[in-house]
């Protein structure tokens, strides 16, 4: 009797033994399993993908937009790119703060890089496209990119600039694009010769003392009287007031029988206002006042763009 309780005993000894030794192993397992965990926690691109990471971060800045169409335009781009907010800080060394042209959107730091979108080996990689927001034609620019790219270019502009409302204001230049330092650019013609304007017709203001040159087309123009005018920046929101003279080219039908207009404004400003005004052309200034050109395309059809081609010229001739 006494020796089977001896071995009762030993047996549930080993047992224990067992248990305690078994509890360790689960103990220590689990710590490393914890370690682990916390280890890989502070990897991110370990524990979970990046994009994941970045979705909830512009997730959050698109609750914050409260529904403001141009702000979460801002976070469209910002997630396109990969972009962050700007930091306190500003933005790290090779890198720059870019944004929306409207009131509410984010600023996100941008880097600074050779456009990949621009990449080329020889002439034949590119096309002309538009610099950004808007065509020349309405305001803008010409540039060059790799034709492969052109699709993606356009959507990107699009989606980029969906609450910019670009100026009739016609800048296409003659020209052609090359691949150069391995980047498609948008090279414009050097032009040598100036026009014959001996047998153009002068036109001269004698109330702000100006005077311009007008091809035989344009013979029939129409001058509409001055106008107070007021505007506002686009940027900045500031208003400011100039007077204006507007221009018309007689034709009102275009050669295909389509309805358009072509024309320009001469603009007057103090300097004041010449400050905070935008789209304007410089062409004169004189101690009391500067003058600007505008062009204006918003209903003339594409067969009419060689009267636009002509008024670069005419304001060229501008002289106080």
């Amino acid at each position: 009797m006494q020796k089977e309780s001896l071995s009762v005993m030993t047996v549930k000894i080993l047992l224990a033994v067992l248990l305690f030794a078994g509890m360790g192993i689960i103990i220590i397992g689990g710590g490393c399993i914890v370690w682990e965990y916390s280890k890989c926690a502070t990897n991110n691109q370990i524990t979970k993908p990046v994009d994941q990471e970045m979705g909830n971060y512009y997730d959050v800045l698109e609750k914050k937009c409260a529904g403001d169409s141009c702000c979460l335009q801002s976070v469209k781009t910002m997630r396109m790119g990969n972009f962050k907010l700007v930091p306190k800080s500003g933005c790290q060394k090779g890198f720059q703060v870019n944004s929306l042209w409207c009131e509410r959107a984010y600023d996100w730091c941008e880097q600074i890089e050779k456009n990949a979108w621009k990449n080329c080996d020889q002439d034949s990689d590119c096309i002309e496209a538009q610099a950004g927001c808007c065509d020349c034609k309405n305001g803008g620019e010409q540039t060059g990119i790799n034709k492969k790219y052109l699709k993606a270019w356009e959507s990107f502009w699009k989606t980029k600039c969906q609450n910019i409302d670009c100026i009739s204001l016609f800048g296409c230049k003659d020209g052609k694009v090359v691949c150069e330092n391995n980047q498609c650019e948008f090279k414009e013609e050097a032009k040598n010769n100036q026009p014959d304007t001996s047998n153009w017709q002068i036109y001269r203001n004698e109330e702000f003392g100006f005077e311009m040159n007008f091809p035989i087309i344009w013979r029939d123009y129409i001058e509409k009287p001055k106008e107070n005018k007021i505007s506002a920046n686009r940027n900045t929101f500031e208003k400011y007031s100039y007077q204006s003279i507007y221009f018309l080219h007689a034709q009102k039908m275009s050669d295909k029988g389509r309805p358009g207009e072509v024309g320009f404004v001469i603009g007057i400003f103090d300097k004041e206002n010449w400050l905070i005004s935008e789209g304007w052309k410089k062409i004169g200034e004189n101690d009391k006042y500067i003058f600007g050109s505008f062009s204006s395309n918003s209903a003339a059809p594409d067969d009419m763009l060689e009267r636009y081609k002509e008024i670069s010229i005419i304001t060229s001739t501008f002289n106080l």
